[in-house]
């Protein structure tokens, strides 16, 4: 009698890998473990976002799904159709927990998205939504994006940087790379997007270049002039003059800032 991985072999979809997903949301290990029996993938695609079953435990933020999934086969370094990867994602969230536990399963630092995001990138512009008083004036965001829910009208907003630098300074140490070829967005431009001007002196001090260029060929200068970020602009522009020997190599007392 053929067995279901006769049927259905590791690189094909399994008719019940669409329920590994919601067994996950609901943290329910039991459902899940009976799925992955039955011969549901631990590494599925889901149907329409596109993200792997464990990218999507990430997403839900539950350490003992994600770890029951690695102990079933999930690979730390499976990608979605978009390339991106669970280390990706914790960071994308500001996880640092599941960022440190991702890394210590070997997963890999430096990978790149299809879009050209890496963990670190994705670290340095993370985002959340923030819900909003209903009729009342939004907060003006770099992003400009909002959304309706059923408890009304949420907003999408940086991550707090206390937040952001703990797990891009988690990021550096574990070896991620400042200046590469490829970048969609670079760190510094991140940085520079949001104004965080602490993050933007730390990723300065580890040795960010200011002048590098995204793929479409900005740089975290014409970022920060883009979103109106002076503060950040000024700090950066300060950087640059310092790096030439410039006249105006320190910058004015209001953005001077010591990464911590």
């Amino acid at each position: 009698m053929p067995q279901p991985s006769d049927l259905f072999p590791p690189n094909r979809p399994h008719p019940l890998d669409g329920q590994i997903f919601d067994a996950i949301t609901t943290h329910d290990i039991a459902h899940l473990k009976a799925l992955l029996s039955a011969g549901a993938r631990p590494n599925a695609i889901h149907p329409s976002i596109g993200h792997t079953a464990l990218s999507h435990a990430v997403q839900q933020g539950n350490g003992d799904v994600i770890q029951f999934l690695l102990n079933r086969g999930a690979d730390v370094n499976g990608s979605g159709i978009h390339g991106e990867t669970a280390l990706m994602t914790a960071a994308s969230h500001g996880n640092l927990e599941l960022v440190q536990l991702l890394l210590e399963q070997d997963a890999h630092i430096g990978a790149m998205s299809h879009d050209g995001d890496t963990a670190l990138c994705l670290a340095a512009g993370s985002t959340k939504w923030v819900q909003v008083e209903a009729g009342g004036k939004l907060e003006q965001s770099p992003e400009g994006i909002t959304r309706q829910t059923e408890a009304g009208p949420e907003q999408l907003r940086p991550m707090g940087e206390s937040q952001v630098i703990a797990v891009v300074d988690h990021l550096l140490d574990a070896g991620a790379q400042l200046n590469r070829q490829g970048y969609s967005a670079t760190p510094l431009m991140e940085a520079a997007r949001y104004g965080q001007l602490r993050l933007l002196a730390l990723l300065l001090k580890r040795g960010a270049n200011p002048q590098l260029a995204a793929k479409d060929g900005q740089t975290a200068l014409e970022i920060a002039k883009l979103y109106n970020q002076t503060r950040a602009l000024t700090l950066l522009k300060a950087h640059s003059n310092a790096a030439k020997g410039g006249d105006d190599a320190k910058p004015s007392k209001s953005v001077q800032l010591t990464a911590t």
